[in-house]
């Protein structure tokens, strides 16, 4: 059983960033909600998975995000988890630096993302709006706290 003193609890809160990066992408990345006047409306969401496996995606803007925002997440994972365990200053630095890099291309890209995914139309009272879903802000909380995980461990004495 490891000694809890050498143990790096802040690396907890890169790992719990990385946890909710990785969760957001199964969750609806895009929500579409048609309107037709007096008949109502409906929406439909899509997931992050559902958005990278469309088979047209490579014609969407930057439908890879929710990819990286896996990828970013799996290794982010990994570079915080070993940081709580292991005494290797520098290396703990390295897996730190690592883990703040992929927060950071994750957040712009899905800034970029957002950008592209937020719509509004209406013509004579039937419509379309799209927005960002739950999963989207999901996976933009989770990088963002995978990047402060990734300066505690670089700034960890």
């Amino acid at each position: 059983m490891a000694d809890t003193k050498s143990i790096n609890l802040m690396g907890l809160v890169g790992v719990l960033g990385a946890i909710i990066l990785i969760v957001g992408v199964f969750l609806s990345w895009v929500d579409v909600t048609f309107s037709a006047g007096i008949f109502g409306s409906e929406t439909e969401s899509f997931s992050g998975i559902n958005i990278a496996d469309y088979e047209h995606a490579d014609e969407l803007a930057y439908s890879y995000a929710p990819i990286i925002a896996l990828a970013a997440g799996i290794i982010s994972l990994i570079a915080c988890a070993l940081p709580i365990f292991m005494q290797n200053k520098t290396l703990n630095k390295v897996l730190g630096i690592v883990s703040l890099i992929l927060a950071i291309v994750t957040i712009v890209i899905m800034f970029l993302f957002m950008g592209e995914w937020t719509a509004d139309a209406t013509y004579e009272g039937f419509g379309a709006t799209i927005e960002v879903g739950i999963g989207f802000w999901l996976c933009m909380v989770g990088a963002i706290i995978t990047a402060l995980g990734g300066v505690l461990d670089i700034i960890k004495k």
